[in-house]
């Protein structure tokens, strides 16, 4: 699969695999929870670590981060605006 056709398919599935992973998450709550629980307890440093890579993951990707922020916030605003007049 070309990534044409990769990103053609993924953005032809968005609300399907959105309403899926909804669900599986409902379905699993409670099990995710128990295993975070779970490393938790068995890794004292696991927080830490786990705000480590999330500082690191926004710091490679920052610009990406921002696109997307800024372009669902001129979204909202012009659906707000919409909605005004």
């Amino acid at each position: 699969m070309t990534p044409e056709q990769r990103k053609e398919y993924y953005k032809k599935n968005r609300e399907a695999r959105l309403a899926y992973q909804k669900r599986y998450y409902q379905l699993y709550k409670d099990v995710i929870k128990e295993r975070e629980q779970e490393r938790r307890g068995s890794d004292p440093g696991w927080l830490a670590k786990q705000k480590e890579y999330n500082k690191k993951y926004y710091l490679k990707n920052r610009d990406r981060i921002n696109k997307k922020r800024k372009a669902r916030v001129s979204a909202d605003q012009k659906t707000s605006e919409k909605k005004r007049g």
